[in-house]
């Protein structure tokens, strides 16, 4: 019975040891559950705290390439301002070198042949106000033109500087980004390989340890492997979770470098911004006082050209001499009469010098109608030969039209009021191509105004018996015509290759619209009366064909 109670108590104990045993293996489990849990938790924290941060750093640097950006925008701005305000500082000084001469010359001529001295009115306005107020201007200007090129250099050395770090820790940090994506790809990939490799070695165990009766796995061998397997899977999280607390690390230290720079970034474009303010404000008084030199000149101009202005033809002479009477009224060489046109004194042999001196160095108004160019005299005699508004003489046949007329409304008077023109009739004809084929009957004589390209061009039939004349006309001057080249070929109508017998032909330069009407007469293709006879021949009765073709020769 004791032997009996003792086994029994034997196997008591047993059983409660098991159980503890068991219990304490659950709890461990538990534990390791829970373990492996927060592990997997704190990996997947790293990582999504690695993705923000890597986010961050991407909406930093977008950041920082638009900061870039608006600081270029301002400093091509900067820049810009600064070129028109250079621009307006020469102007400024032609415009005051421009008035100082001309007040200078004036000054020679009115100045007292004795005394040596300009009477004290004009010397007190040209000298005393005008070249204390130059001097005193041109002097700060020139101070603080110098003073600001100086700063906007050095300024625009140290932006250059930086912007050369900024790039290159930009590529740094591009590169180190870039690195950073690799290794944690790479640790991604070796930690599954080597996941694979160790759930295909612990299949393999326990294949080969499992139990042919039972197919279960001895409890010391299986124990052996998931202590293995548990210890590896702990360390390999250990890990990570220590890479990824360095890698969040650097990224944080990352972060706080690229914000550093994005405050300097920021601070050089308010300073670029204050300066390109500051070059504005200048070129803004340039500007102004430019307007100011401008109204002096145009004033003093004005009065000038009022004054030497003839009382008679009201035209200001572009050369001398220009006669005075006694009382100081002036009048050109072509007005002058035995007494003065303005109050009636007998005129005598005086000349004005100063008038002559006027003339030489003042702008002189266009005389023609709808233009207002005002030019230096050497300028507006060349002007007044090229003016689009000069007058010509409609290129028609003089019989049939013959108006004088502005060189600019001559095309539109031949499109739809001149006499001596078909365009009226046949308006399709105006907008051509070239080469261009038309058919007229051999006694022509009405012409046909063509475009073509923008070029304006007539197309002339004139008669000096017993011969017509057929040329092209440019309407524009004799420097534009040597541009183009014109080939004219009359032949039958059916003869569209022009290669049969009865064909005349002319090539040559466009005449110009200026070209008196005796010389036009002489130049183009001359085609006598017999051959416009046989061109035309019995079956076409009279009609005769044409073909124009205009080139640019140069």
């Amino acid at each position: 019975m004791e032997a009996k109670r003792a086994k029994s108590n034997n196997n008591d104990v047993e059983t409660k040891k098991r159980k503890i045993r068991n219990e304490q293996e659950e709890v461990e489990d538990v534990d390791k559950k829970e373990k492996e849990e927060s592990r997997e938790n704190e990996t997947e924290m790293a990582a999504n705290k690695i993705q923000e941060l890597q986010e961050h750093i991407s909406v930093i640097e977008k950041e920082n390439d638009a900061i870039k950006k608006d600081r270029d925008v301002i400093k091509k701005d900067r820049d810009s301002i600064k070129e028109d305000r250079d621009a307006l500082k020469e102007g400024k000084v032609v415009l005051e070198q421009k008035y100082d001469a001309l007040t200078a010359k004036i000054c020679d001529q009115v100045e007292c042949p004795v005394c040596l001295e300009v009477p004290t009115s004009g010397q007190q306005v040209v000298e005393d106000v005008d070249k204390k107020e130059k001097e005193e201007s041109q002097e700060n200007e020139s101070e603080m033109a110098a003073n600001k090129i100086q700063e906007l250099q050095e300024h625009i050395s140290v932006i250059e500087k930086e912007n050369d770090v900024i790039k290159k820790d930009r590529d740094v940090i591009k590169e180190d980004r870039d690195s950073i994506k690799e290794d944690r790809d790479a640790l991604k990939e070796g930690k599954v390989v080597l996941e694979q490799k160790y759930d295909a070695l612990a299949v393999k165990l326990r294949a080969q340890v499992e139990c042919l009766v039972c197919l279960g796995v001895p409890t010391s061998g299986q124990q052996v492997v998931e202590d293995v397997d548990k210890k590896e899977k702990e360390e390999s999280r250990e890990n990570e979770t220590e890479m990824a607390a360095n890698k969040i690390q650097e990224l944080q230290e990352h972060i706080y470098v690229i914000e550093k720079e994005n405050d300097v970034i920021k601070k050089d474009r308010d300073v670029i911004k204050v300066d390109r303010d500051s070059i504005k404000e200048d070129r803004d008084a340039l500007k102004e006082g430019k307007v100011v030199v401008e109204q002096k000149y145009d004033a003093l101009t004005a009065k000038l050209r009022a004054q030497v202005e003839c009382p008679v033809c009201l035209e200001v002479p572009t050369s001398g001499p220009v006669h005075v009477c006694p009382n100081g009224h002036l009048v050109c060489s072509t007005c002058k009469a035995a007494s003065c046109p303005t109050c009636r004194t007998k005129m005598l042999s005086g000349k004005s010098l100063l008038a002559v001196t006027v003339i030489e160095n003042i702008e002189h108004e266009c005389r023609h109608e709808d233009c207002e160019e005002l030019l230096p005299l050497e300028e507006y005699k060349l002007h007044l030969k090229l003016c689009p508004h000069r007058h010509v003489r409609c290129p028609a046949p003089q019989e049939l039209c013959g108006k004088d007329l502005p060189l600019s409304k001559v095309y539109g008077h031949i499109l739809s009021e001149c006499q001596g023109s078909c365009n009226a009739r046949n308006k399709h004809v105006a907008n051509v191509e070239f080469p261009a084929k038309f058919s007229f009957r051999g006694n022509k004589y009405r012409g046909f105004g063509l475009s073509w390209k923008g070029v304006h061009l007539y197309l002339s039939f004139d008669k000096v018996p017993p011969f017509q004349v057929i040329n092209v006309q440019l309407i524009g001057n004799d420097a534009e015509c040597k541009d183009y080249e014109v080939s004219i070929t009359v032949h039958r109508l059916d003869d569209d290759e022009m290669k049969g017998k009865y064909v005349q032909r002319f090539s040559g330069e466009l005449l110009s619209i200026d070209m008196e009407s005796e010389m036009k007469k002489q130049s183009g293709l001359i085609v006598s009366p017999q051959q416009m006879e046989k061109i035309s021949g019995e079956v076409n009765a009279g009609m005769i064909g044409m073909t124009i073709d205009v080139k640019k020769s140069r």
